[in-house]
């Protein structure tokens, strides 16, 4: 039987693998934060997940699971009670958690984009980029890298500006809108 990739192995994946899919870790690895020595030598799981999902098949599979992971984590958020506290991006802000999850999966999502865009399954990418379930400046830069892919470098260029007034000091941004021509 065995570990051999193929139809068999992705289905034995899917099922323990679609419930904790849209919670792929943190940014920095496995812990919550990216700082301390247990954070410095970790490998993020949407790296492990690269090596492990070889076949363009695996990689459609699961993120059909991850899709559909996604929309029960905003059937979750829509019915979740809003936490209440003072300021913004905090976690009683409105759409809190739609940031956080797309801040935290960014490097899944730029792992998808670079596997399925172009594949029969690019369609895939279309509802990830527009998901309610994320939010945020990590959002609007994964549908400006899907619009730079599509060929729309004007509408790249406005969603990466957007992207630089709500968080100016960020450097993929910065990088993107340099690659770009967005300055």
């Amino acid at each position: 039987m065995g570990d051999r990739p193929g139809p068999a192995r992705i289905q034995r994946l899917r099922q323990p693998v679609r419930p904790a899919t849209a919670a792929l870790g943190s940014r920095y690895g496995w812990t919550t934060h990216g700082w301390g020595q247990v954070s410095e030598k970790e490998t993020s799981l949407a790296s492990v997940l690269a090596r492990v999902l070889a076949a363009p098949d695996a990689w459609t599979t699961f993120a059909d699971c991850y899709l559909a992971a996604l929309d029960q984590a905003a059937r979750s958020d829509a019915v979740a009670p809003p936490l209440i506290y003072y300021g913004s991006w905090g976690p009683g802000d409105n759409g809190y958690r739609q940031r956080e999850r797309a801040r935290n999966l960014a490097e899944w999502h730029g792992l998808l984009l670079g596997r399925l865009a172009g594949s029969e399954a690019e369609d895939r990418l279309g509802r990830l980029a527009g998901h309610r379930a994320l939010g945020g400046p990590d959002r609007t830069f994964l549908q400006a890298r899907l619009a730079r892919q599509c060929g729309d470098t004007a509408a790249a260029r406005k969603l990466i500006a957007d992207c630089l007034r709500e968080l100016p000091g960020d450097q993929n941004f910065a990088r993107f809108a340099a690659k770009i021509g967005a300055g």
